[in-house]
């Protein structure tokens, strides 16, 4: 079972696990039609990276990827591409140790069973094990590192994805007898076109016994979103959930922001008062651009496949009239019934 396929995918532990158990349904009713393209760019770089990692570990070099190539699903590869994978690969020699590659572990997947639920399983970019029971004092060292292709900031810092990937590591069988005390943990994300907010390679550092709370959290929530009545909570999540056009607790919580920004009541406040309501202001522009985003999604999904998205009489002039339309013009365009001719998309409701 692939990590895009598993009902528990690491790669969304931060909704389903942190947040939002009931997201789990909501995505299984709502699968993505198709990959987009900022998402095809993205796997390129990161073939281009675990190819290339592949290569050092069994032939001590790599083989030359140039502007122009495609990866194996046919994206031509970039010069940005290229020297993203080359960042997370030079990350990755600099941490492990160009003499140690080979205890690397490339886009091997770990099942995430006994920790946190049966269905979570995924497939880190890079993870390893250094240390273990040969020790004066059995200990041992984890390393996740997380290749992050787009803009948007993502911190290593409670990083519920790689926290997720630590409890299948954790599951190994070489770390079984070592007090969890004894393993430190590094999270590493190597985000190249991330700028202007901290460093481009992030690090988070603990333990696995500082971890156990978040492993519960996560089976807790894991167990809640594959039952019944799971229960939705919004939050910065709803943004990349596939579901949140068909959200109730996110439409209420979008209607909700959309009543208080129509009141127009003067009142004196605080600059203290003054940023926390910026905040909730700010927050709440957060929860509708995850609605808007999520019905433009399924509004172009329905034209595209022929079904109303939207019927009436437009109030604005016909010039910047933007409204979808499944079968017929402006109202005030319309002929007589037995004149009209019926458009490309289907025949007028009768």
């Amino acid at each position: 079972m692939s990590e895009q396929h598993a009902p528990l995918a690491p790669s969304a532990a931060g909704r389903w696990g942190a947040q939002c158990a009931g997201s789990t349904a909501l995505e299984a009713a709502n699968p993505e039609a198709e990959k987009s393209q900022d998402a095809r760019e993205g796997d390129a770089s990161h073939w281009v990276g675990a190819t290339t990692l592949r290569d050092l570990q069994q032939y001590k070099q790599a083989r030359q990827f140039k502007i122009g190539m495609s990866d194996p699903a046919g994206t031509i590869l970039d010069k940005e591409m290229l020297e993203g994978a080359e960042m997370f690969v030079d990350t990755v020699v600099e941490i492990i140790g160009s003499d140690a590659l080979d205890t690397i572990h490339v886009e091997e997947k770990l099942t995430m069973h006994n920790l946190v639920h049966p269905v979570n399983e995924g497939t880190p970019d890079v993870w390893a094990i250094s240390g273990g029971t040969h020790r004066a004092i059995p200990s041992a060292e984890i390393y996740l590192l997380d290749y992050k292709y787009g803009h948007r900031f993502v911190d290593a810092f409670e990083n519920w994805q790689c926290i997720d990937y630590t409890a299948g590591v954790l599951e190994r069988p070489e770390l079984a007898n070592i007090p969890w005390e004894n393993i430190k943990v590094r999270i590493v994300i190597v985000q190249p076109r991330c700028y202007g907010r901290g460093d481009q390679v992030r690090h988070w550092e603990t333990t696995a016994a500082k971890l156990r709370p978040y492993f519960d959290q996560l089976r807790n929530n894991a167990y809640l979103s594959m039952g019944p009545g799971a229960p939705t909570n919004v939050g910065a999540e709803c943004r990349d959930c596939k579901g949140r056009h068909d959200c109730e607790a996110l439409q209420r919580a979008s209607e909700s922001a959309m009543d208080t920004a129509g009141l127009a009541v003067p009142v004196r406040m605080s600059p203290t008062a003054q940023a926390v309501e910026l905040r909730m202001i700010q927050r709440a522009q957060e929860l509708l651009k995850a609605r808007a985003t999520g019905l433009e999604a399924q509004v172009m999904a329905n034209v595209r496949a022929g079904v109303a998205a939207w019927r009436g009489r437009s109030r604005r002039p016909k010039s910047s009239c933007l409204v979808i339309c499944t079968a017929w013009t402006c109202a005030k365009n319309r002929k007589p019934s037995h004149q009209r001719k019926p458009s490309n998309w289907g025949r007028p409701p009768a």
